[in-house]
C-alpha cells in the first residue's frame, strides 16, 4: 500500500470502501452497518484523520505516531485485565466468573 493509498483510507468514504471491498458489500450498506456499531463499531463514525491531522497542523504518520501511546496503553490494560481474570481461573477451576465480566461477555454474545 502507498502513502496515497493509505490517506485515502484514512478518510471516512475511503474506509468504507475499503471495508466495502473487504466484506463484498456496498460501501452504503457498510457505512449503515458501521453507524449502528455492528460489527465494525471500532471508531467514532465522525472519525477523520487526516483532517484532525490538518487541524494540529502535523502530517497523518506524525499523527498516528503520536496516537500509539496511548493505544498501548489501554492494550496492556486490557493484556492486565485478562491476566487477572485468568488468574482467577487457574486458582481454582471451580471459581465461577466475575459476575460482570459474565455479564459484559454475555452481551457481546448477544
Amino acid at each position: 500500500m502507498n502513502e496515497t493509498e493509505l490517506s485515502e483510507l484514512l478518510t471516512a468514504p475511503g474506509f468504507f470502501r475499503f471495508l466495502a471491498q473487504q466484506a463484498k458489500l456496498s460501501p452504503e450498506e457498510v457505512k449503515r452497518i458501521y453507524l449502528r456499531g455492528r460489527p465494525w463499531g471500532l471508531w467514532p463514525p465522525d472519525l477523520d484523520l487526516s483532517r484532525e491531522a490538518a487541524e494540529t497542523g502535523v502530517d497523518v504518520f506524525t499523527y498516528l505516531a503520536a496516537l500509539q501511546p496511548l493505544l498501548d496503553m489501554d492494550s496492556k490494560q486490557k493484556e492486565a485485565q485478562l491476566a487477572a481474570y485468568e488468574t482467577t481461573l487457574t486458582v481454582d477451576e471451580t471459581t465461577q466468573p466475575i459476575p460482570a465480566v459474565r455479564a459484559h461477555v454475555e452481551k457481546m454474545a448477544n
